[in-house]
């Protein structure tokens, strides 16, 4: 602790040194632009909706470092109110100056780029000498907590000296868990920070974190806890009370760590379980629990999907993290990569769960949604009294393309209005729709919801 209060107030000091900019290469066929306006209407049509940035397996020596500038210049033009760091600071072999080195940078991040949520992973903090020589370090797992957590403890709700907390985004009712999958910390050998999960971080996961009502849960591994996505027998436990959960089942599990949980009244719903740690972007949807694989920040060409572009310093693809976005309303999940990879896109609902490969939007008068509004347009009358008032302005109204394309009169919601005599013609004119062409999401019909404006100018 001492040592980390030492290191803190260094990195303090040097804050304002760190250089907010990004490199033009960033800014050539106006990429970052392209993005910026990717998120901004992922944001858009997830009204109530939550957005994040997701980084994860740094191993900041094979870094471009260029993330967390990145995600600050995205943030000052979008709403991106927190990070997660999915885990791994360190570079697999060095000394344990190079480990504390690098564990530093990841601590002068958070101060710079807060908040920035993180995750305890398999190399934090640890390192071997090299492949034919197993010595090396290992921190302590209180040394491990203070560079992982403490930053953060006054923002999260967990046990002192833990990797594992949760935090809560109360006006979206979105419940966000990180857990430590890497309990096992040996400080006498080298890549000393194992698989292990203590019955305390169970216990505190079923009896206080999963306690709550109504939320939408969105939870953080370094590893992946389904088998499907690599997850090894010792977590596998934690994939299928997540899916006992989803189900309103109850869950016994008495191997190792005891497990005795009744999920049949939760009214919790899980979105999805976030993970890095295999370097490969992928998913995978388990009787209604959806998991996301995403590839390393490191400049690393692990995932044989990306092998024809390989990640090179200096280029776009130098750095891969995504700014994800969740849906509850439309349980869909979108995420924006920046760098390596592609944009990929989900569905958390038992009818459509997994990646989405294929998605087409309702038409209407087979043309897209500015035909609708258009249409609203012609058919609108100002009323005679909100001339008389002299009432003006714009009026914001929501509406779902049903799965038959039709719009129901229940999902159509005034958002905004400058008064009722406005909003009330827009609905009597949007409730009188022609059918449409239904969305389909991999081949199946499916809901989506818009949102428009309609100006009234006297």
């Amino acid at each position: 602790m001492k040592r980390f209060v030492v290191t803190l107030a260094i990195l303090l000091s040097s804050v304002s040194m760190w250089a907010q900019t990004i490199p033009a290469y960033y800014h050539e066929a106006e990429y970052v632009e392209q993005k910026i306006e990717q998120i901004a209407n992922n944001i858009e049509e997830a009204k109530d909706g939550v957005t994040f940035a997701y980084i994860t397996d740094g191993h900041w020596r094979d870094n471009g470092k260029q993330s967390f500038p990145l995600i600050h210049y995205l943030g000052t033009h979008v709403r991106i109110p927190f990070t997660v760091y999915g885990g791994d600071n360190i570079f697999a072999f060095g000394t344990k100056e190079s480990a504390i080195e690098e564990a530093d940078y990841y601590v002068r991040a958070m101060q710079c780029y807060a908040p920035i949520y993180g995750v305890k992973g398999n190399h934090d903090i640890t390192i071997r000498n090299g492949w034919h020589d197993e010595g090396g370090y290992t921190a302590s797992a209180e040394e491990i907590y203070d560079y992982t957590v403490r930053p953060i403890a006054q923002r999260v709700k967990g046990v002192e000296g833990k990797c594992y907390y949760y935090w809560d985004d109360n006006t979206q009712d979105v419940r966000y868990i990180v857990l430590d999958l890497f309990e096992n910390v040996n400080t006498s050998i080298s890549w000393g920070v194992n698989y292990g999960v203590s019955q305390q971080q169970v216990d505190w996961l079923v009896k206080r974190a999963l306690k709550c009502k109504g939320k939408t849960l969105v939870i953080f591994t370094h590893a992946s806890i389904d088998p499907k996505l690599g997850g090894v027998k010792e977590v596998a436990f934690l994939h299928e009370l997540f899916i006992a959960m989803q189900n309103g089942e109850r869950f016994v599990h008495n191997e190792g760590v005891k497990v005795d949980a009744d999920f049949r009244k939760s009214r919790n719903t899980v979105a999805c379980i976030v993970s890095g740690h295999a370097h490969r972007d992928d998913s995978n949807f388990e009787r209604g629990v959806l998991s996301i694989s995403t590839i390393c920040d490191a400049a690393y060409n692990d995932d044989p999907k990306f092998k024809e572009l390989p990640r090179q310093r200096g280029t776009i693809n130098e750095q891969a993290f995504d700014i994800m976005t969740i849906n509850p309303a439309l349980q869909m999940i979108k995420a924006v990569r920046i760098g390596q990879g592609k944009d990929r896109e989900w569905s958390y609902s038992k009818e459509y769960g997994g990646e989405i490969w294929e998605r087409t939007m309702p038409k209407f008068m087979g043309q897209d949604l500015s035909a609708f509004r258009m249409w609203v347009m012609k058919n609108i009358k100002f009323p005679p009294l909100a001339i008389e008032k002299k009432l003006s302005g714009r009026v914001l109204v929501s509406f779902v393309v049903g799965k038959d394309g039709s719009l129901n009169p229940d999902d159509i919601k005034v958002v905004q209005t400058p008064d009722n005599l406005l909003s009330d013609e827009v609905v009597r004119v949007v409730k009188a729709s022609p059918q449409w062409e239904a969305g389909t999401i991999n081949g199946k019909s499916t809901r989506v919801k818009y949102t428009i404006p309609i100006v009234f100018n006297l």
